[in-house]
């Protein structure tokens, strides 16, 4: 069975580094993702590790991203209902296009069994 996504989008709003309690890096955040003709997708990604920490120091809200990753579904619990929600996890995030272009590393590479 396959499950790869490959997205190219604009980060919707700054990201803020996160760390777990085994001291994981992890940054939860937004790409919108346009269609065409008035369509526009907005997309949830978690991204860990070597990634998060790209993302941290040189992503900016509105820089176009491109992402691989795999679909992840989960669900809570909304007064009763079960909400089910779908995201992506960032296996490799690359810095496409800033509106900060600077001279650093544009690339980051996670392996999938750092998750």
């Amino acid at each position: 069975m396959i499950n790869t996504v490959i997205l190219e989008g604009r980060l919707v709003k700054e990201v803020e580094l996160q760390k777990t309690q085994t001291g994981k890096s992890v940054v939860r955040f937004r790409i919108a993702v346009d269609e065409g003709k008035d369509i526009t997708n907005f997309i949830n990604v978690t991204a860990w590790n070597q990634s998060a920490d790209f993302l941290a120091q040189y992503v900016h809200k509105g820089d176009l991203l491109s992402i691989t990753g795999k679909l992840r579904t989960s669900s809570y619990d909304d007064n009763g209902t079960t909400r089910y929600t779908m995201d992506v996890n960032a296996d490799r995030v690359n810095l496409l296009h800033s509106r900060k272009e600077t001279p650093e590393v544009k690339q980051a590479v996670e392996t999938p069994e750092d998750n």
